[in-house]
């Protein structure tokens, strides 16, 4: 569960820190944009960050999918009378 629970995190967070890193790169080195490419950019942090928001919502389909007793006792909450 905890390999699960990594592999997630690292996915939903890997593509805010590249698109970071790019921005900072570009920004250091003074290069001159086009409207065009601070669009992209925009757009690629805008997608990132909603991966990062995702982050915090994956840990309830992790244990969802990879234990059984969570899934057992999710089905008797609603299940039950």
């Amino acid at each position: 569960m905890v390999l699960a629970e990594a592999i997630v995190y690292v996915i939903t967070i890997f593509p805010y820190l590249v698109v970071i890193l790019e921005m900072a790169a570009t920004n250091y080195m003074s290069m001159q944009k086009s409207i065009e490419r601070i669009e992209m950019e925009n757009f690629f942090l805008n997608v990132s960050f909603a991966l990062v928001y995702l982050n915090c919502s994956t840990p309830f389909y992790t244990h969802l999918a990879v234990s059984k007793k969570f899934r057992k006792d999710f089905k008797a909450l609603f299940f039950t009378n």
